[in-house]
């Protein structure tokens, strides 16, 4: 019993100092998360991770961002997990906090996570979107903001509880948490004093206002992404079974066999319904589920496959969304 109760203390010290030592950090005080809502977060958790990587780099000058939600041309807005600021110039870091084996290709639209069998869990796969694209996006919406051209590195950082399993990647800084400090010495060996301390001030102070967004403009953002991967969908479903049907006069999609436009209605129906879709909080697969309880009972919605980790839900809206397509 002794002993047990010994544990619990040092135990119970540790979690002090630990949320002692997160709550004085510049993570806690830009995001203003609390330090269980960061851990419960695997997302969150990964940003807070990398910057303790790099957080004395603060002793050197060097200037944090988290969470910057950038404008695009379209009038939507693209999120930066991680902005370092430096001598060096802009560090770009896009976190996938992820596990298991990374299977990707550097021009692949979508790249596969991998999570073996054991203990009674059946091996899976995900597929989630190709983090240089996500992060080219964010150079792009990054460099229409900067009122003057400035250097900047794109680093992708994923866990070190993940393996890279097949990763053909050239042209492009793909690593993993624990190499994050030697890819930054080594970035900053080759472009010492691109930026002065005045020219890490000014765009720090930028930037700042990105990423102090309410909480109504974040709901945009993922709504706007949610709405972005639900046309795409349907659009793919469309196009496939344009590959075997033609379009009739009226606009109606024909068999080619026997010109039954309902059936290749309903056929396009159940293709959008069966459409893969990515979480846009995690990028793990979105599943089909059916409410079992409360004022939704019996209705069908989109449930992300890294539940209870993740709990983002999609609502099925496909009759409107055909309409408006």
């Amino acid at each position: 019993m002794k002993i047990i109760l010994f544990i619990l203390v040092v135990y119970l010290c540790y979690l002090i100092a630990q949320i002692y030592s997160y709550g004085k950090s510049t993570y806690a005080i830009l995001t203003k998360n609390s330090y269980f809502k960061t851990c419960l977060d695997k997302g969150l958790y990964g940003e807070y991770l990398t910057f303790k990587r790099l957080k004395t780099y603060e002793k050197d000058g060097a200037k944090f961002l988290f969470n910057c939600y950038l404008p695009k041309k379209d009038g939507n807005t693209t999120e930066i997990d991680v902005l370092m600021i430096w001598k060096s110039g802009i560090y770009v870091f896009e976190s996938k906090n992820y596990s298991g084996w990374i299977f990707g290709s550097e021009k692949a639209k979508t790249w596969t996570q991998t999570l073996p069998s054991g203990r009674g869990r059946k091996a899976r796969k995900e597929h989630f979107l190709n983090p240089i694209f996500q992060n080219k996006l964010h150079i792009k919406c990054l460099q229409d903001v900067l009122v003057n051209e400035t250097l900047i590195h794109s680093v992708i950082v994923f866990s070190e509880r993940c393996s890279f399993k097949k990763l053909d990647v050239k042209n492009a800084i793909v690593i993993q948490r624990y190499d994050v400090r030697s890819t930054v010495e080594r970035i900053n060996q080759q472009h010492k004093d691109a930026l002065s301390v005045d020219d890490i001030n000014k765009i720090c102070k930028l930037l700042y206002p990105y990423s102090q967004v309410s909480e109504q403009e974040k709901k945009d953002h993922v709504a706007a992404i949610q709405k972005g991967l639900l046309e795409e969908n349907i659009a793919s479903g469309v196009n496939r079974l344009l590959v075997d049907h033609h379009l009739s006069d009226d606009g109606k999609v024909e068999s080619e066999e026997n010109g039954d436009s309902h059936d290749q209605e309903n056929k396009t129906d159940e293709f959008v319904k069966k459409e893969e879709r990515i979480c846009p909080k995690c990028g793990s697969k979105m599943t089909l589920r059916t409410a079992r309880r409360g004022e939704n009972k019996g209705k069908q919605f989109y449930g992300c496959s890294n539940y209870p980790k993740c709990k983002m839900i999609q609502a099925i809206e496909l009759v409107e969304i055909m309409e408006n397509a």
